[in-house]
């Protein structure tokens, strides 16, 4: 579980004071993972200074690369959605539970959308994609996974969306059929 806080801090869903708190609370596990020189780093660093905290992260982001890349590559939001999911009652899935509650119901209203940048940046932000997502299908496409789908998404005025952009309204359902119907009812309304 070490690792995977350690990941999680540095992909920004743990934020430094909760890492701070989670290395002191569970300082015998964080000593017996890493070198005496890592781990003295880690304790002795100024959790409130910019540039420590930056060192931190480039020491972690080291260690985690040379050891555990592919746990690192697999955190994402739909990874911590189901952490979330999981129900355990441990701190780090209570503090996740806190910050990326999945939402009931979104609702994205398409009957004022006329064009394809529209659509996609209501889309977007209506998801809460990541910001480096580009404005086009092929980045929604390859960041579906990374988003915390509500249990129902509403699409509103989709008949008119359908006629007014038939091709991006066929690309947004191919996309959107990728998502696992027991993540997310999905309504054309």
């Amino acid at each position: 579980m070490h690792i995977e806080i350690i990941c999680l801090f540095l992909k920004g869903y743990i934020s430094i004071n909760d890492f701070e708190k989670i290395l002191y609370d569970n300082i015998d596990i964080f000593e017996n993972e890493f070198d005496e020189d890592t781990f003295n780093e880690l304790v002795s660093i100024d959790y409130n200074s910019k540039k420590d905290i930056i060192h931190l992260h480039r020491v972690l982001s080291d260690y985690i690369r040379k050891n555990y890349l592919p746990q690192y590559q697999k955190i994402n939001d739909a990874y911590v959605e189901k952490i979330i999911e999981t129900n355990k009652y441990d701190s780090i899935t209570k503090l996740l539970k806190n910050k990326y509650k999945k939402n009931k119901l979104i609702t994205i209203d398409c009957n004022n959308i006329f064009t394809q940048t529209d659509l996609i940046k209501v889309f977007k932000k209506k998801l809460d994609f990541p910001l480096f997502c580009g404005d086009n299908w092929d980045a929604v496409n390859d960041l579906i996974y990374d988003v915390i789908f509500p249990n129902e998404l509403q699409i509103v005025g989709w008949n008119l969306l359908k006629k007014r952009l038939p091709n991006d309204s066929e690309i947004l359902i191919n996309i959107l059929d990728k998502i696992e119907k027991s993540r997310c009812t999905i309504k054309y309304l």
